[in-house]
């Protein structure tokens, strides 16, 4: 056909003389000149199976454009997952982290934290967020106050990534997560001093 040997003159560095490239929604993607134009030929039903481009050959550079967009979507539909994961997880530290404020022993509650955060980080930088300075201090809560807000804070978080699409960038998420990284670090320096 008259089509492959367009494309192999194309790939071997030009093109015939004469020949106009078509837009890729034409069923040729080369097409002969306008004098020797044969009509096009007739449609076979489509299978199940095609894609709507299938119609017109695509090169190489557009084949390894899409495998690249491709695995970049299955990237970010992974790490939203994660994201989700990590909003769980801190939700559950955060009810043990509220069973160990009614207790008078905290010892395992700054490895809790350091977990919170460290989640908490994970889930800004799915969010988009980078590292920035907390504005204003947390307000000075006591410690069963601090775990029942950081509660509430990944209730809220988990709420939120599990409305959004791996495609949205949200700033309640980043905001949320830093809520959670400024609080959880707040507590941290409570349990350092010794207060309670």
């Amino acid at each position: 056909m008259r089509t492959t040997s367009w494309s192999l003159a194309l790939l071997l560095g030009g093109l015939p003389a004469g020949v106009a490239i078509q837009p890729p929604g034409h069923p040729y993607l080369l097409a002969p000149p306008q004098q020797e134009q044969e009509p096009p030929p007739q449609e076979k039903p489509a299978e199940k199976n095609d894609s709507s481009d299938a119609s017109w050959p695509r090169t190489p550079e557009m084949m390894e454009a899409e495998m690249r967009y491709r695995a970049a979507v299955e990237v970010r539909k992974s790490e939203h997952k994660r994201a989700v994961e990590a909003a769980e997880e801190i939700l559950a530290l955060a009810e043990k982290l509220k069973r160990l404020s009614m207790r008078s022993k905290r010892a395992p509650a700054d490895r809790i934290l350091q977990k919170i955060q460290k989640l908490a980080r994970r889930i800004r930088s799915f969010g988009g967020g980078g590292k920035t300075s907390s504005g204003a201090p947390p307000p000075a809560l006591t410690f069963r106050a601090g775990a029942d807000k950081i509660a509430e804070l990944a209730g809220a978080l988990k709420r939120d990534l599990e409305g959004l699409d791996y495609r949205v960038i949200s700033l309640s998420v980043i905001n949320g997560a830093n809520a959670i990284i400024s609080l959880s670090e707040a507590l941290r320096e409570r349990l350092r001093s010794g207060g309670t």
